[in-house]
């Protein structure tokens, strides 16, 4: 029986689950982050065609 990734999720299931409102708020952050990044790539991606 291998119990290695299921084993390493519980803790990250259990802590979502404590959070409760918090969740909402972690996933705005994580859109906030994505959408900086997906940005931050759309700059270097014209700065790099502009020369």
């Amino acid at each position: 029986m291998k119990a290695g990734p299921p084993v390493n999720r519980l803790p990250v299931i259990w802590s979502l689950l404590q959070s409760g409102s918090s969740v909402t708020q972690r996933t705005v952050e994580t859109r906030v982050l994505t959408t900086s990044s997906a940005s931050t790539m759309v700059t270097i991606m014209g700065y790099a065609s502009r020369k």
